[in-house]
């Protein structure tokens, strides 16, 4: 597939997707500018088929012909359908890999909670003519290629990995791709990896032999009839058979004469090993045993009632420790790790309790109850029991129970942002801090929003909002009808139907008479509105000078353009009205950059139909500093009036710089 260049001996060819330039001044690596002089960014531009690259500087990576994705910092990977192939790409657009026939799943494995493994970073499932692996962001092969299709499995162990065919037995790796253990066409893995040990618990399907404590040698360690089995710290093993559990020694020999019961499990229920990749540990149980076990089983076998054996509800530690709950306590209930909630057994009215992972108390909560705050592991919000909502004694306290925040007349507390609202009489109008200082509204106000850092408020005032500065300690500017969330020390506000900005001080930084405010970063913000006869997109400095203006201009926010990285994108994209001309419709966008130069421009003309109102013909693709344009589907020029209509600008000064047409395109 060629797209040939108006010029006479330029022309850029699309080689099995990679674009080349050929017997011209090309955009290649050599004219690459120093690391951390420009950006990347990732763009969609109409007229042509996929997501292309280009950087700040203006130079194309990867053109917009397939579908492509980030996969890592500095690498892509591209989809080139007609050549069958998936393509990596690092930031210069250097090809570093490429895989016939092959097809790269949209989600990788999620990385190891331990950290422990640091193989090749994120790893893809890829599917190669009906086989598959795992590839890595340079577009290696990191795991021999499986037969058939199915699923790969993270264990608890960071150096295994399971393959999990649909059809037929697991197959356990190590990391470096070497087979570990295979299981048998009529087995199960029912446990195993462990966290420590390479050892798995192997069970028939058919339930016609015991199950087998296998090494990745073959050797056998202990069998049983087991369930389930799970490790113990000191090489002790923890077993169920039904629902109940027991210690086992390193033969499998049953320990003491504890049992215990957790869980609720049909009967013989044997299930393939776990996904979960942390361990849970305490295990809250009802540990049982008979006070005279020979006893109990004459009774029952003389044809007796069974008696009843002598049951204690407390938490069992991988080490094999059981503690028991406080007396007259039951129902644990985890709230955070590390801390537990307890009650008095049902029929006794008294108060609950918090406890840790040995049952020892804590702190006691009388009559509340408490829950946990979403990210803060250290903070618990205490509430009265019953009914929540409504009834004042809301607080914070930490792990141990010390008041963190408390007012008698809240109401109810909610985590919001960095912080909480405190309600007061069914109005928000508390605000508790991160570091647990607060600020107490004037009545009759509601927050709504809060900042990322909580530093402004958006607040309900009766019929009208304000903005509240926690910095200063009270309300600042003018009111107005409604506003966005704050966000980076602005306020987007609407007054009398018209949008403006505030800054964190009530600023108006732009008076309330634009369609649409949007600030961009800390400096810079865009407004559409009327000036004049027409209405216009313009880009502001922080001084509020205008560096970029676009009449009948607008905004295209699309997600996948909006950061990379992690890291907002370098350019706006910005589109506009389809212009008429008598040739037919021109569709044009632009991706500008926060000085208000155009980066990239691309455009699409009219197709057969000039009587069309749209533009979908032909796509022409140009950057700052290209010697000529790239074309889609044909070739693509733009008549002066449309090149008229995009230098157009408003009446007020306007520096010349904004222009993108009349020098240097």
């Amino acid at each position: 597939m060629a797209f040939k260049m108006p010029t006479s001996g330029r022309w850029w060819r699309l080689t099995a997707g990679v674009l080349l330039m050929h017997a011209g001044p090309a955009l290649a690596a050599a004219d690459t500018p120093a690391a951390g002089e420009a950006r990347v960014f990732l763009f969609h531009a109409s007229g042509f088929p996929g997501w292309g690259v280009a950087d700040t500087d203006g130079r194309l990576v990867r053109a917009p012909l397939t579908p492509l994705r980030r996969v890592a910092p500095d690498r892509w990977l591209a989809s080139d359908y007609d050549a069958s192939a998936e393509i990596w790409l690092d930031d210069r657009g250097n090809e570093m890999a490429r895989m016939q026939g092959a097809d790269v799943e949209d989600e990788p494995l999620p990385q190891h909670p331990s950290g422990e493994r640091d193989y090749r970073g994120a790893l893809w499932p890829v599917v190669r003519n009906g086989d598959t692996s795992l590839v890595d962001a340079n577009g290696a092969v990191a795991m021999p290629w499986q037969q058939g299709y199915g699923q790969w499995r993270l264990t608890i162990h960071p150096e295994r990995i399971v393959w999990v065919p649909q059809r037929g037995p697991e197959t356990i790796l190590a990391w470096h791709g070497k087979p570990a253990l295979q299981l048998g066409e009529d087995e199960m893995r029912v446990s195993g990896p462990f966290r420590e040990r390479l050892l798995y618990w192997i069970c028939d399907y058919a339930r016609e032999r015991p199950c087998q404590l296998r090494d990745e040698q073959g050797g056998v360690h202990l069998e049983g009839d087991w369930d389930d089995l799970r490790a113990m710290d000191d090489g002790r093993w923890l077993a169920r058979g039904g629902n109940t559990w027991a210690v086992l020694d390193e033969r499998g020999n049953p320990q003491g004469a504890l049992r215990y019961l957790a869980g609720s499990y049909f009967p013989r229920l044997r299930s393939g090993a776990s996904d979960r990749l942390e361990e849970d540990w305490p295990m809250a149980v009802r540990a049982f045993r008979f006070a005279d076990l020979q006893a109990a089983l004459a009774v029952v076998e003389a044809g007796g009632e069974a008696v009843e054996p002598v049951m204690t509800e407390g938490l069992l530690q991988r080490d094999g420790s059981f503690h028991p709950l406080p007396e007259g306590y039951g129902y644990p209930v985890r709230i955070v790790p590390g801390r537990w909630r307890v009650s008095r057994a049902q029929g006794q009215d008294d108060d609950g309790r918090i406890i840790d992972d040995r049952a020892a108390p804590v702190f006691a909560l009388g009559h509340d109850n408490v829950q946990a705050v979403d990210g803060r592991p250290d903070v618990l919000v205490r509430y009265p029991q019953g009914g929540a909502a409504g009834r004042p004694g809301w607080s914070l306290v930490d792990r141990d129970g010390k008041v963190l925040f408390h007012h008698p007349a809240v109401t109810e507390l909610r985590s919001r942002g960095p912080g909480f609202v405190g309600s007061l009489e069914g109005q928000r109008r508390i605000w508790v801090a991160a570091d647990f200082r607060h600020w107490l509204l004037p009545p009759d106000s509601d927050i709504r929003e809060v900042d990322a850092g909580g530093r402004l408020l958006l607040v309900a005032t009766g019929e009208t909002m304000r903005l509240f500065n926690t910095g200063t300690g009270g309300f600042v500017g003018a009111a107005f009808d409604h506003a966005e969330p704050p966000s980076e020390g602005w306020l987007v506000f609407n007054r009398a139907g018209y949008y403006g900005l505030m800054d964190a001080d009530g600023n108006e930084a732009l008076a309330p008479r634009y369609y649409q405010v949007k600030p961009w970063g800390a400096d810079r913000w865009w407004s559409r509105g009327q000036l004049g006869e027409h209405e216009y997109l313009r880009l502001h400095g922080a001084d509020g000078a205008v560096l970029f203006a676009r009449r009948d201009g607008s905004l295209l926010d699309l997600p996948r353009e909006r950061e990379l990285d992690g890291v907002a994108s370098p350019v706006a994209s910005i589109v506009g009205k389809s212009y008429r001309t008598a040739q037919g419709s021109y569709f044009v966008q632009q991706w500008i950059d926060r000085q208000g130069q155009t980066v990239l421009m691309a455009a699409q003309c009219p197709g057969a139909d000039p009587d069309s109102v749209l533009a979908n013909g032909a796509g022409l693709l140009m950057g700052k500093g290209w010697p000529q344009p790239l074309y889609h589907g044909g070739e693509c020029e733009l008549p002066e009036s449309v090149r008229a209509e995009l230098d157009a600008r408003p009446a007020e000064a306007v520096p010349s710089a904004v222009s993108a047409w009349s020098a240097g395109w």
